[in-house]
């Protein structure tokens, strides 16, 4: 087993003094990317057959509540393991369905992580936690990397195969971020940096569902609800309800990359800057869907 004094000669010593961290680290790597491969095999048996909603989410509920026992990663750990578990179990069923969701048309989920990604990347940057930096770094360069191939119009498909276990990293990413340093200069409020960042998906997920539901339709069957197909029919091509949804998304995480590092008035803008913006969207789809009416 290598540590900072067995390394090969052949490495610098700033990247030596890191490898003990490495090693530390290495088994919830292996914990978390199983759990990766476990969802991008569900998402290829669905890709080739649909295996139905409930099975499909079940199955995201297992390998996350697997690597929450198993890994012991876990949000809002002040509220007690129980109550952190269960909510971390749920988020990440959230955020891995955000992005699931959110691959409805080429280039826009690989362009919302990529957005959503850099500015949880400013958060643990910041915090001097390399390990999830170097994972976000990871997900924004294989992001970026696919992007090109599936921008409209696209030449390859991510498929369930890829949006499953990407927006699951991606939802990992945010939890083992540290934005909540405690004690008496502590910012309480920036727990809530990655809710921020990832507004946009989770609008999309929230007002997809209410939908369907208002309508009498299983909220975990696909339809052409999503808020990328809603500006189509309001009017726009699909390139410029692509660029709306990234310029949205980038409004909100702009915010989120900062939310750590300001004060109780800075966050209170912040805060009312990403409600304005998911309200601006909604009075203007209601707004546009009523005149249709």
């Amino acid at each position: 087993i290598w540590n900072a004094t067995a390394a090969p000669t052949w490495l610098d010593d700033s990247i030596k003094v890191h490898i003990p961290g490495v090693l530390y680290r290495l088994p919830l790597m292996v914990i978390i990317l199983f759990g990766a491969f476990l969802l991008c095999i569900i998402g290829l048996i669905d890709d080739k057959k649909p295996m139905g909603p409930w099975l499909k989410l079940s199955g995201q509920l297992l390998v996350a509540a697997g690597v929450v026992l198993i890994g012991k990663i876990r949000l809002l750990e002040l509220a007690g393991e129980p109550i952190s578990s269960i909510a971390t179990i749920l988020w990440l069923v959230l955020i891995t369905n955000a992005i699931n969701f959110m691959d409805n048309m080429d280039g826009l989920a690989a362009g919302v992580v990529v957005i959503c990604s850099a500015a949880l990347l400013a958060s643990a940057a910041a915090a001097g936690q390399l390990f999830v930096a170097g994972w976000l770094c990871l997900i924004l360069g294989a992001s970026i990397g696919f992007l090109p191939f599936n921008f409209p119009p696209a030449k390859i498909f991510m498929g369930d195969a890829g949006s499953l276990p990407l927006g699951f990293m991606l939802g990992i990413a945010s939890v083992l971020t540290t934005y909540y340093h405690g004690g008496p200069s502590g910012v309480y409020y920036s727990i809530f940096t990655p809710v921020v960042a990832m507004a946009i998906p989770i609008y999309d997920t929230v007002s997809v569902v209410m939908l369907r539901i208002i309508r009498g339709k299983n909220p975990m069957v696909g339809d052409r609800r999503h808020f990328s197909h809603r500006l189509v029919r309001l009017g726009m091509t699909p390139r410029k309800a692509l660029f709306t949804i990234y310029l949205a998304t980038a409004a909100t995480a702009a915010g989120a990359a900062l939310l750590p590092r300001v004060d109780k008035i800075g966050a209170i803008m912040i805060f009312t800057q990403t409600v304005a913006v998911v309200l601006i969207i909604a009075l203007l789809e209601s707004s546009a869907i009523g005149s249709r009416l």
